[in-house]
């Protein structure tokens, strides 16, 4: 509606035109009255030097040249013909999609932050992620809004103390106003320093003052998720949930804010904190939440986190193993659950453990009887339990510290 605006730096590379000659200022590409005040501007600070420029004509080429290329865009390209692909390509297998974006959201204090910062440690290091392998090893970028340099070299040491490696170099960009207007500088870093990885904490403070006066509410998302695949990169997003969503028994379903977040994200995950344990633990669950292509992923990964003066170490549990966790579970996956620690059940007694109504978990249970490979199996006196074929005997206690994993832990649900 109002052309197409862009930031104009001038600069000088050689003598005798200073090194800085204006700028950074906002530059409508498509009025002419703005060229013409500009180049007359230009002219004004450049008068005294020997060498006269055009600088009305340099504009009108740079205006130009510059309006072609957005309006030309992508170069065009054909589906449907290709290679056969091998499959999602995984910057962390089956956690993180290789060039995109994804967003971990959860209530504060919900250990997001220190969650990002193992997995920037594994990208660094090589070495898996909560038993998942990074595809490849690489450096990684963490663009901060809310926390200091100090805390996450603190935090990198820990968690590399904990996985018994020499702490690796993480790059660290303090960040404040909108992300988008940063970009230039983040992609120079990017290309400099062969970046595979960012981290962005958090989005909220990244979208602060992104979207103009009287602007539709979406307008800051877009540019902050436009901001993101200019540099293709796998990126990692921070992002909170609302107070009535971190009260919430089972999972908020989406970040704070706009629905418009999610849609953007090509994965989330939403963090929950599980019951409260000793001095010095912590267990939070990490539940996929977008599932708008069945690529072989996670729904689910249990962490169980041990702090100490020296190290933090996490360690993959199965999510069923704490019923605050459990309860943010499908009902199948919750019937599962209590099955495995007990069974045969009727389904009064489910009800009456899982709080739910009998009739939904009679539907639940016919829906699977319709699955080409049953879950459960309804004995001939009424009570349910596991079919045989199932891990139906392994109990969810396994506790596998992070380093020592090779290929999972705990039991593998039939989900």
């Amino acid at each position: 509606r109002d052309g197409v605006k862009a930031e104009l730096v001038v600069r000088g590379t050689a003598a005798p035109f200073p090194e800085h000659i204006t700028g950074p200022v906002i530059f409508n590409l498509s009025s002419a009255t703005t060229r013409s005040s500009m180049a007359k501007y230009l002219g004004e600070r450049t008068d005294d030097l020997p060498v006269q420029v055009d600088w009305k004509g340099l504009l009108e080429v740079l205006c130009t040249l510059t309006l072609e290329a957005v309006r030309e865009g992508q170069p065009l390209q054909w589906a449907g013909q290709l290679p056969q692909s091998t499959g999602p390509r995984w910057l962390i297998d089956r956690f993180l999609p290789e060039g995109m974006v994804t967003s971990l959201y959860g209530p504060g204090g919900g250990c997001k932050s220190l969650t990002a910062a193992l997995a920037a440690v594994c990208v660094s290091t090589g070495l898996p992620f909560l038993g998942l392998d990074p595809a490849r090893r690489g450096k990684v970028l963490y663009c901060d809004y809310e926390a200091t340099l100090d805390e996450l070299d603190a935090r990198v040491k820990l968690l590399s103390a904990g996985l018994h490696v020499t702490a690796p170099e993480i790059a660290y960009r303090t960040c404040a106003g909108p992300f988008h207007e940063q970009i230039e500088d983040v992609a120079r870093i990017v290309s400099e320093h062969e970046i595979i990885l960012g981290v962005v904490d958090s989005a909220g403070l990244a979208l602060a003052g992104a979207a103009a006066d009287g602007a539709d509410a979406n307008a800051g998302i877009t540019r902050l998720y436009d901001a993101l695949r200019y540099v293709p990169i796998t990126w990692l997003l921070i992002d909170h949930v609302s107070n009535e969503g971190s009260e919430r028994k089972g999972l908020a379903g989406r970040a704070y804010g706009s629905g418009y977040k999610g849609y953007l994200a090509r994965r989330t995950w939403e963090c929950k904190t599980g019951k409260e344990g000793i001095e010095g633990e912590q267990r939070i669950g990490l539940f996929r939440t977008k599932r708008n292509i069945r690529w072989p992923m996670e729904t689910s990964l249990g962490l169980h986190i041990q702090f100490s003066e020296s190290e933090i170490t996490f360690t993959r549990e199965s999510v069923g193993a704490d019923p605050e966790l459990a309860a943010s579970l499908g009902l199948t996956e919750r019937l599962w659950w209590s099955l495995t620690r007990k069974q045969p059940q009727a389904v009064m007694e489910l009800a009456a453990e899982l709080e739910e109504k009998e009739n939904k978990i009679r539907a639940t249970f016919s829906h699977d009887a319709h699955r080409k490979r049953p879950r459960f199996v309804k004995l001939p006196d009424g009570r349910w339990a596991i079919r045989a074929e199932e891990p139906a005997s392994v109990a969810p206690t396994s506790q596998t510290p992070l380093m020592r994993i090779v290929g999972g832990d705990g039991p593998e649900l039939p989900f």
